[in-house]
């Protein structure tokens, strides 16, 4: 390509490379990545699969039975047959929830590159790839985030550390060492009052799960954060809201009287569609082998459970590791794919980063899903484009998801009020 080029002719060789570089395997970046946070996985969101089966549209239809032929009683030698009953049916309907990335570059990154392909390829698979990079752990909140999108609230905010205080009140995620697992660094958030007044933009740029803070740049934050403002997923711009646009969570599976999918849980025909759900009237109980093996035992002994890592030692060193006289082939304390795990009967109690250090959740990966559309795609096939009266080239992705049950809801739930401080 001859050296001398003008702004046409960069930009065609840029647009060219489209469809031979962006759809194909990215290559290996060669810049130091230190923006990317080192980080535990999620045991549960990395288990629940993709299922574009159910999916019509931008629709989700679920169909399920609510009568069984059941007419089996006795008969006498000169009898009657019992009289059938009618099988009944009916069907969850919901709608998918839009997810949207764009990576950007400028013009002036563009002439940097002087047509060079190689650059250009660069340019554009990096910027691309860090879409691709983030979108698993926005997956991953969202399977966890309420449908207010709300991943914290304040109950502080210090100025001159820039630091943003939790409390979470009335929030799942309500233990101080679970105010901020879903934020991460580097994320934008979008500030709202406790009115749903828009205040501004943050930007993360770090976290301590275990004080329940985080810091955020100064050049981002508006004036005036205070007391029950929330905090919402956002772009840098926040030009449209994320708060209550977002769909529901684990926390929305594993309840008992809310209206899921469509079906009201708290009309008692429903029954089949209500998680176990126990409380201990606010009043936290220690995690002993009594109170887990009649949850689990409630929940028909499923496989799994998950909880917080400190839940999983407590439980270990409480119960477990004293009675510990032959390490090998011990399977008091085990390992699932990395995860830590006791065994409590037939159920293993896996640790999950995500999961709140005061429950036991138990859910269904065979009938847990994330309802898709495609996937994370280019619309249109658009490819780069510029953006109107701005010197940018954008490249858009957008899928339809979101989280959905199909199964028996009275094998899923959770254990509340945990507390491995309370003294019984």
């Amino acid at each position: 390509m001859p050296r001398d080029l003008t702004e046409a002719d960069i930009f065609t060789a840029f647009s060219d490379l489209e469809n031979d570089v962006v759809q194909e395997p990215f290559i290996k970046r060669k810049a130091m990545d230190v923006a990317t946070p080192i980080e535990e996985y999620s045991f549960f969101a990395d288990r629940v699969q993709d299922n574009a089966d159910a999916v019509v549209g931008i629709r989700a239809k679920i169909p399920f039975k609510t009568k069984n032929n059941n007419s089996l009683r006795p008969i006498t030698r000169t009898g009657y047959f019992p009289d059938g009953n009618p099988l009944a049916v009916d069907s969850m309907t919901f709608t998918l929830k839009g997810v949207a990335g764009t990576a950007m570059v400028t013009h002036e990154d563009v002439l940097a590159t002087n047509g060079d392909h190689v650059l250009l390829a660069e340019l554009m698979t990096d910027a691309l790839q860090d879409i691709y990079d983030n979108y698993p752990r926005y997956r991953r909140q969202s399977i966890w985030s309420p449908t207010s999108g709300v991943l914290c609230q304040a109950a502080s905010f210090a100025s001159g550390t820039l630091t943003v205080t939790c409390d979470n009140a009335g929030l799942y995620n309500s233990h101080v060492y679970d105010r901020v697992k879903w934020i991460w660094r580097n994320m934008y958030l979008a500030v709202y009052s406790s009115a749903g007044a828009f205040k501004g933009i943050v930007q993360v740029v770090s976290k301590d799960e275990t004080a329940g803070t985080f810091v955020v740049d100064a050049d981002t934050t508006p004036t005036g954060i205070a007391d029950n403002d929330v905090f919402v997923v956002s772009d840098i711009a926040g030009a449209e809201t994320g708060y209550n646009n977002s769909g529901p969570s684990i926390f929305d599976i594993l309840d008992d009287d809310n209206t899921f999918q469509g079906v009201d849980r708290s009309v008692a025909a429903n029954a089949w569609a209500q998680a176990q759900v126990y409380g201990n009237s606010g009043t936290g109980r220690l995690p002993t082998y009594s109170v887990l093996s009649t949850f689990f035992h409630n929940l028909y002994k499923p496989k799994y459970g998950f909880t917080d890592y400190r839940v999983i030692d407590y439980y270990w060193s409480t119960y477990l590791r004293d009675n510990v006289r032959f390490v090998q082939g011990n399977k008091s304390r085990q390992y699932i794919d990395g995860y830590t795990a006791v065994e409590v009967d037939k159920t293993m109690l896996v640790e999950d980063a995500d999961a709140p250090n005061d429950k036991i959740l138990v859910a269904d990966f065979m009938n847990t899903f994330y309802y898709t559309k495609g996937t994370l795609e280019n619309p249109r096939g658009e490819g780069w484009v510029r953006v109107a009266k701005r010197p940018y080239y954008e490249y858009n992705l957008i899928q339809y998801a979101l989280l959905g049950f199909e199964g028996d809801a009275r094998r899923v739930g959770r254990l509340d009020d945990i507390d491995i401080t309370a003294e019984s």
